[in-house]
């Protein structure tokens, strides 16, 4: 059985993390009180100025014969909607549910216009006090419409693209196994490149996104900070989890396989009851291999699932990609991350290879 000292020990460190978790949300909290200030009675002190109308659009849909602006008003003031335009061309609009907007409401803009795939557009919305608002599309395209054939065309791209290169990937276990502790190291610092240089790209795209199609009122670059600092902290939350319950585990387990294999060769009677040497030698190596392999495992299994979110993103720009018709950068991305996805299960394998197991 577990000795109380070593069970005083696992308590105090389970209380000690918690605090350490308590104290570092701390300044979350204090920030999100200030925020919540800000966007609540403090507002006055943001809207300080000559309040000046804004009109987001957020997405353009190209239907039948007709073109569906989705905005918002994302300025200080309510506004209302005089006009839309097509290429600088007035043509009158349905709007829905109403032309009048509060500040954050959202409506529907419906212009008749007998649209030409492949052929740029750019929508107007003229406001009442004659500020116009513009979006451009590259090259006009169906909006999509979900359905059974386009799932599993989607799902064959996805386990094409980010599961069977991964597992191509993986099959570099036994080459980095039998590799010196120099290129071992070599590797390890390649696929921690490759991880950074990851996170650096996957930032950038993200900015750029969020520059070109959310709003300015929403700060969508702060929430892409906030997302980064919440996976950052729920990956190693989860890490030193998987670390806690492997070693947990094995403190559990061990005393039954002693008491066991020690009663069944050393009954009561016998007055022998020293544990031979090379029984205490092939515990603790076992021992020692259990642990070292707890720590490995954490970690591949936190790189896994980063790159699982990661490769998420990919899905999405493949998909919009061949939404919006664009063949070339489809074609681009589905050779390229497939490529790309080969060097990721090596950063999955990398901290498992020297484990001992």
């Amino acid at each position: 059985m577990e000795s109380d000292e070593s069970r005083v020990d696992r308590n105090n460190s389970k209380t000690s993390r918690k605090k350490m978790f308590v104290i570092a949300l701390i300044p979350f909290i204090v920030l999100s009180g200030m925020l919540v200030f800000l966007l609540g009675p403090g507002m006055s002190i943001l809207n300080a100025g000559i309040p000046l109308p804004e009109i987001t659009i957020e997405k353009i849909e190209f239907q039948n014969d007709k073109i569906v602006a989705f905005i918002r008003n994302t300025g200080p003031e309510g506004v209302e909607i005089a006009q839309a335009d097509i290429n600088d061309r007035m043509i009158p609009a349905a709007i829905e549910p109403s032309k009048t907007l509060s500040r954050l409401s959202e409506a529907k803009v419906i212009v008749p216009f007998s649209w030409i795939a492949g052929v740029p557009y750019e929508v107007g919305i003229t406001s009442s006090d004659g500020t116009r608002f513009s979006k451009s599309v590259a090259a006009a395209a169906l909006a999509p419409t979900p359905n059974v054939d386009q799932a599993s065309y989607f799902a064959l791209i996805g386990i094409y693209v980010g599961v069977i290169p991964l597992l191509i990937g993986l099959l570099w276990f036994p080459f980095i196994k039998r590799l010196g502790m120099n290129k071992y190291k070599f590797f390890l610092s390649l696929t921690a490149g490759l991880l950074v240089f990851l996170g650096i790209d996957a930032l950038v795209e993200s900015n750029g996104i969020v520059a070109e199609n959310i709003a300015g009122a929403f700060n969508g670059q702060v929430l892409i900070v906030m997302i980064t600092i919440i996976t950052f902290l729920v990956l190693l939350y989860v890490s030193e989890k998987l670390v806690e319950r492997a070693k947990m585990k094995f403190d559990d387990n061990t005393p039954r396989s002693k008491l066991v294999t020690y009663s069944s060769s050393f009954p009561p009677s016998s007055s022998n009851t020293k544990i031979p040497p090379q029984k205490q030698e092939q515990e603790q190596q076992q021992q020692q291999q259990q642990q070292q392999l707890a720590k490995p495992f954490a970690i591949a299994m936190m790189i896994a699932i980063g790159i699982g979110l990661h490769n998420f993103g990919e899905g999405l720009a493949i998909g919009a990609a061949v939404l919006l018709g664009e063949v070339a950068l489809s074609t681009f991305l589905i050779v390229g991350f497939t490529l790309h996805n080969t060097t990721e299960g090596l950063a999955i394998v990398a901290p498992m290879a020297k484990s001992g197991s």
